[in-house]
């Protein structure tokens, strides 16, 4: 075993050195559902001296004394987000004209203690300044985290074309304007606003606590990382798939990593697992969920096998989106398909789309009534089903 580390921690202690995340890793995902149980467990700790809160586990894997997450990126990722949010809002009130010079120290000392946490960007005049966490090899994602998040007031407007960083800014804006409906009450005043921020900031380094378990050997932290993650839900399946096809990926593993970011892109927020399942029930044969995994592994084996597979799937990801979402069509444009995906999405009906990505993925040059036919045949098959 390679284990150099296991042990709980505070978050404080965690976030106290600096990490990368690899570029092999999924994209920040955490959406609305997700924050608020973030936000509820928080509120539990703060409300509640005497509690802590288990954050689950992190798998950090060092490499020429450098940090790389290998489990855990999404609770660290919205950490920092929260932290910032913090921190923009201390500098807010810093700004207020009428503070008192003890207010003015407190907010001061307090942006100044999240500064060891975040990090901060290059001013041009230290040279040794640095962000805490970096995104390597994700250039928009790591530009966004560092120019955005860190430096600017969150944005009221979506970001299109990189879900990544759309869900980073919602989350900032999530984390703020919960924030600052706490703080803005009409019963507090400016010691008592300080003292809130200070109250959630301690909640979340002081009573959050990770377990901590770090080694020198790749494998055996995608080794920890499947054991502790294997437990059949369809991110973490879909998670596994990536780091399995990226470790066969060998020389050519930034072309596939852009090829799997391209099919995430397209499916546009849909279930990465739930479409890698049609895709190979298409083009391989029926497969459970809960095998797919197993399957997959046992299959491909070689850089070349890898790199079809990433390309297979990023090609198809088109199709899979237009049978799920058909008000928003990508690839088909006939307006006749298009109804017919509409009316198999009213019907709920979801066992042709393998049969659907075959036909694609074999690239049979269909004529539109042929495929019109398809469609009508399916839609009839399941209207005759409905009660």
């Amino acid at each position: 075993m390679a284990i150099q580390n296991a042990t709980k921690k505070s978050l404080n202690e965690y976030l106290s050195d600096n990490y990368y995340i690899p570029m092999n890793q999924r994209d920040y995902s955490w959406g609305e559902e997700q924050l608020e149980d973030f936000w509820e467990d928080l509120l539990s700790v703060k409300n509640h001296p005497d509690r802590q809160h288990f954050f689950g586990q992190v798998v950090v894997y060092t490499n020429n004394r450098k940090k790389y997450i290998i489990d855990g990126q999404q609770r660290t990722v919205t950490s920092m987000i929260f932290l910032r949010a913090i921190q923009y809002l201390a500098s807010e009130l810093s700004k207020v004209s009428d503070i008192s010079d003890k207010e003015k120290k407190g907010l001061t000392d307090l942006i100044s203690k999240l500064v060891l946490v975040l990090g901060s960007t290059d001013n041009g005049y230290d040279d040794h300044s640095q962000l805490h966490l970096i995104f390597e090899s994700e250039i928009a994602e790591n530009d966004f985290y560092s120019k955005t998040i860190i430096n600017e007031a969150p944005s009221p407007y979506k970001i299109k074309g990189n879900l990544a960083c759309e869900n980073m800014r919602f989350a900032y804006n999530y984390f703020v304007q919960h924030l600052k409906d706490d703080i803005d009450s009409p019963d507090y005043d400016m010691d008592q606003k300080i003292h809130s921020l200070y109250d959630y900031n301690s909640a979340l380094l002081r009573k959050f606590e990770v377990m901590y378990l770090e080694t020198d050997d790749l494998g055996e932290s995608y080794i920890i990382f499947e054991t502790l993650n294997a437990r059949g839900k369809a991110l973490e399946t879909a998670d596994l798939l990536k780091n399995y096809v990226f470790s066969q990926a060998q020389g050519n593993l930034n072309n596939i990593q852009e090829k799997w970011k391209q099919m995430t892109d397209s499916l546009a927020g849909l279930d990465v697992t739930k479409y890698i399942r049609y895709f190979w029930n298409a083009s391989h044969g029926l497969v459970r969920e809960r095998d797919l995994y197993r399957e997959i592994s046992a299959t491909i084996r070689t850089p070349k096998e890898s790199s079809d597979l990433v390309t297979d799937l990023k090609d198809n990801a088109k199709y899979y989106h237009d049978a799920c979402t058909p008000d928003s069509c990508d690839a088909y444009d006939d307006q006749n398909i298009i109804n017919r995906l509409r009316a198999l999405n009213i019907l709920k009906a979801t066992s042709f789309i393998p049969i659907l990505l075959a036909l694609e993925l074999r690239k049979m040059n269909l004529l539109i009534e042929i495929r019109q036919t398809f469609f009508m045949r399916l839609k009839s098959m399941y209207s005759e089903t409905q009660p």
